[in-house]
């Protein structure tokens, strides 16, 4: 299932329908307000909310929405696709912000999808949204903050610093981050213990 096959730019365009969904739909305004119950939200119209969408794009920054659409697009096509887009981000941004978790899942959420393609097209990005994390965590080099807290963790333990940034990956670091604190705690209980005798 391919949206905005006919559109520039679209993952600028789903980053904003994303940004719409949370903060004027899920959130009401920037936060200001609390967050819709999931029966105000069943109760809105995809079809509203995507012309809603287009009209907020258009005033905020009309230019780059412009641009970000192209030429060859087709309005109603668009106008589904952005319908669509919107019923399946709602879950993700319902679970982010009124349930504190990041997930496209509908369940437990007391949501109802729009459209019946909704259900598939949500597992799609599900999968899709998990992937690149999991890509992007396990190519991208450690943070300099694990790498000053990693060194700091060997030197307390009397073991050698590493020299190179680019030794471990983020995933790499975080399991020997977690392995080290552990094995700093077992050392001062072991101390706290050897010392009470």
């Amino acid at each position: 299932m391919q949206l905005f096959s006919d559109v520039h730019n679209p993952k600028n365009i789903k980053n904003r329908i994303g940004q719409f969904v949370a903060h004027k739909v899920i959130k009401k305004e920037f936060g200001k307000a609390p967050v819709s119950s999931s029966e105000e939200i069943n109760s809105l119209d995809r079809f509203d909310l995507a012309e809603g969408f287009i009209e907020v794009a258009e005033e905020e920054d009309g230019e780059t929405f412009q641009r970000d659409l192209g030429d060859n697009y087709n309005t109603q096509n668009l106008i589904k696709d952005i319908a669509l887009y919107i019923d399946v981000t709602i879950p993700k941004a319902f679970n982010k912000h009124a349930m504190d978790r990041l997930s496209y899942s509908i369940e437990g959420t007391n949501l109802t999808y729009y459209f019946n393609e909704s259900k598939e097209l949500a597992e799609i990005l599900e999968k899709e949204s998990k992937e690149f994390f999991a890509r992007e965590n396990t190519s991208k080099i450690m943070t300099d903050k694990q790498f000053k807290y990693l060194n700091s963790l060997l030197r307390s333990l009397g073991l050698s610093e590493i020299k190179e940034q680019d030794y471990l990956t983020l995933d790499e670091a975080g399991n020997l981050i977690a392995l080290l604190r552990d094995l700093k705690q077992a050392n001062e209980k072991c101390r706290d213990i050897i010392l009470k005798r």
